[in-house]
């Protein structure tokens, strides 16, 4: 699994550049319908990110995910392409 979040921590790319230049063109391919990332809330730079490369918001799930000692929103996106 690509982990956006971790690349960008690292310095290797950013999230935008990440997105257009690998995961996009390889999800592109003809037995893929489309993408569906998910991202721990509050992150506003995910929710950024994905409205600004046309993902639709498509769900939000309460208290689902544990980060830092706590219980997090989880939202997803959905691209079809």
């Amino acid at each position: 699994m690509i982990s956006i979040a971790d690349m960008v921590a690292s310095g290797t790319a950013t999230a935008t550049k990440t997105y257009c230049k690998v995961i996009l063109p390889c999800a592109r391919k003809p037995t893929n319908r489309g993408q569906l990332p998910g991202a721990a809330l509050p992150n506003a730079a995910s929710v950024a990110l994905h409205e600004r490369l046309g993902f639709e918001h498509v769900a939000t799930f309460r208290q689902v995910g544990f980060k830092h000692d706590r219980w997090v929103d989880v939202a997803y996106w959905q691209l079809l392409l």
